[in-house]
């Protein structure tokens, strides 16, 4: 399997510059222990995550309704990816 994450030696706060916040339900700002934490970008009912911790990507489905939910604005996942911030990582399957 692989997975989308940032390189090594990016700082978080390289993150602003696309949009992303740190998320409020983090236990403290800037803490890195609770395993949920993370830098995001809402659009509509998706997330775009980057974990405190390990560095992966993540999008993430928020709907309040079951059903297929269809996420069509890609451009901060775009943009990580044309800026040179984040690289595809093998994990062990």
């Amino acid at each position: 399997m692989k997975t989308v994450k940032l390189k090594k030696g990016i700082g978080l706060d390289k993150l602003f510059a696309f949009g992303f916040e740190e998320d409020q339900a983090n236990c403290e700002k800037g803490d890195t222990y609770y395993h949920l934490n993370n830098y995001y970008v809402q659009k509509g009912d998706f997330r775009i995550t980057v974990s405190t911790i390990s560095g992966h990507v993540d999008i993430l489905c928020l709907a309040k309704e079951s059903g297929l939910h269809n996420m069509f604005d890609l451009t901060p996942l775009f943009d990580l990816m044309t800026s040179g911030l984040v690289e595809i990582e093998d994990l062990a399957d």
